[in-house]
C-alpha cells in the first residue's frame, strides 16, 4: 500500500476535553485490560510494538501498550512531538505507512530516530458519540508492506480497544452518577426521616385514620436512608480496595533501585511507617512519580552520597520528600525546572542518561492523582522535592 496525503481536521476543545477526562479516569486494572489486547494484537500481527493511544494536545498517553522500550514503557507517553497517533485522530481515518523515512508527512518526526518507527499502522479510536480519542496502532521497526489480510485483522483489533474505551467511560459516568446521587440525596433524606419521627411523636394530634400513613412514611423513609447507607459504605470499601499504600510502593521502589545505588556506593536512608499510608490516587501513577524521583536523587548524587527519603502527613493529604546529595539548582534553573528537554546546570554523576523529561512528567503525573509536585530546597543546597497525595 502506498501512502497518501490526509485531510487534517483540528481536535475539537470537547475532543480534548474527553480525552484527557479519559486519561484521568484511566485505573490499574482498566490499563491491564487493554495492555491484553496490546500483547494479544502484537502476537496476532506479528509487530514488535502495538499501542492504544489516546491523544492530548501536548501529549499521547498509552491505556495499552507493549514493546516499548524504557522510559517511554514506564512512563505509558510521550511528548505529541513523537506521536503519529496524532495524525490518525486528526484525519479521523487509518493511516498506513510502509517506511517513516520515506514518507513526507512523518520522516522528520522525532519518533522515527527515538523510538524506530519505521512501519506504521494506525485506526481511529472513537467513543459511542463518534468523537475520536486516540488510535490503536502496530508498530514495526523494519520496512513494511502491510497486507490487506493484517489491515483487516488490525481494523477487528482496533473494534475491541474501541468497545474497552467506551466500556470504561460509561463506567466511570456510572461511578461519578453514583457519587453524586449519594452525596445529593443525603440532606433530603435525612429531613424527611426526621420530619417523619418528629410527626409521628405528635400523631395524638392527627386522626387516627392517618397513623398507619406516618408508620409507613417513617419506614419508607427509614429503608431509604439505610440504602443510601449501604451504598455509601460500599463506595467507601471500593475506594479503600482501590487506594494505593505509599509505604508498600515506597518499600518496592527502594529495594528495586538498592543496585543501581550500590555501583555508586549511595546510601537509601528511608524513613517509611509501619502502618498503612493508603491514598485513593492510581497505583500506577504514584509508583511513576516516586520511581522517577528516587531515581534521579540516585544519578545526580555523588558516589558515596546519600539519598533520604521520607512519610509525613499534610491535612488531608500524604507526602513524600526525597533529598538527594547533588549540587542542587541555579537560580536559572527554576525558571526551566518543569520543562520539557530542559538541559539544567547539574550532570549525572557516572554518565547516565537523561532525557530532560522526567520532571516535567513526574509532575504531571502528580497532579493528575489530585496532588503536587515542587521543590523545596533552597538554590545551591542538595535538591529535596515534596510530592502530595490526597488521603484515601
Amino acid at each position: 500500500m502506498s501512502s497518501h496525503r490526509v485531510a487534517f481536521k483540528p481536535l475539537t476543545v470537547i475532543e480534548q476535553e474527553i480525552a484527557t477526562t479519559f486519561v484521568e479516569s484511566l485505573s490499574r486494572s482498566a490499563m491491564g485490560e487493554f495492555d491484553r489486547i496490546t500483547k494479544l494484537g502484537a502476537r496476532v500481527l506479528n509487530v514488535p510494538v502495538c499501542l492504544v493511544s489516546i491523544v492530548e494536545k501536548d501529549r499521547q498517553v498509552f491505556a495499552g501498550q507493549v514493546g516499548l522500550t524504557a522510559p517511554y514503557c514506564d512512563l505509558r507517553e510521550t511528548p505529541i512531538s513523537h506521536s503519529f497517533c496524532q495524525t490518525v485522530v486528526s484525519s479521523r481515518r487509518v493511516v498506513v505507512v510502509n517506511d517513516s523515512r520515506s514518507d513526507d508527512r512523518f520522516c522528520n518526526n522525532p519518533a522515527v530516530v527515538d523510538l524506530g518507527v519505521i512501519a506504521y499502522l494506525g485506526f481511529p479510536l472513537s467513543d459511542r458519540f463518534g468523537n475520536i480519542l486516540g488510535a490503536f496502532c502496530l508498530i514495526d521497526s523494519i520496512e513494511r508492506d502491510w497486507t490487506e489480510e493484517e489491515v483487516d485483522r488490525a481494523r477487528d483489533f482496533a473494534a475491541i480497544a474501541a468497545t474497552q474505551v467506551q466500556f470504561q467511560m460509561e463506567k466511570a459516568r456510572w461511578r461519578s452518577l453514583l457519587d453524586v446521587m449519594i452525596h445529593d440525596l443525603k440532606s433530603p433524606l435525612a429531613a424527611a426521616d426526621f420530619s417523619a419521627r418528629l410527626l409521628l411523636e405528635r400523631k395524638s394530634s392527627f386522626p387516627p385514620e392517618t397513623y398507619p400513613l406516618l408508620d409507613g412514611i417513617l419506614s419508607s423513609t427509614g429503608q431509604a436512608v439505610e440504602l443510601l447507607k449501604e451504598a455509601n459504605s460500599l463506595e467507601r470499601r471500593r475506594s479503600e480496595e482501590n487506594s494505593c499504600d505509599l509505604s508498600s510502593v515506597l518499600q518496592n521502589i527502594v529495594e528495586n533501585q538498592k543496585a543501581t545505588a550500590e555501583l555508586k556506593s549511595i546510601s537509601l536512608k528511608s524513613t517509611l511507617t509501619d502502618s498503612s499510608a493508603l491514598t485513593n490516587a492510581d497505583h500506577w501513577l504514584v509508583e511513576r512519580v516516586l520511581d522517577n524521583l528516587i531515581d534521579n536523587a540516585i544519578k545526580y548524587s555523588p558516589r558515596g552520597g546519600e539519598v533520604h527519603i521520607s512519610i509525613f502527613e499534610r491535612e488531608d493529604m500524604i507526602g513524600i520528600r526525597v533529598r538527594d546529595s547533588g549540587p542542587g539548582f541555579s537560580e536559572d534553573d527554576l525558571t526551566r525546572l518543569y520543562q520539557r528537554y530542559s538541559r539544567l546546570s547539574a550532570n549525572p554523576t557516572a554518565e547516565e542518561t537523561s532525557t530532560g523529561l522526567g520532571l516535567s512528567i513526574a509532575r504531571r503525573l502528580a497532579s493528575q492523582t489530585g496532588g503536587s509536585l515542587e521543590l523545596v530546597s533552597e538554590v545551591g543546597q542538595s535538591a529535596e522535592f515534596e510530592t502530595l497525595f490526597p488521603r484515601a
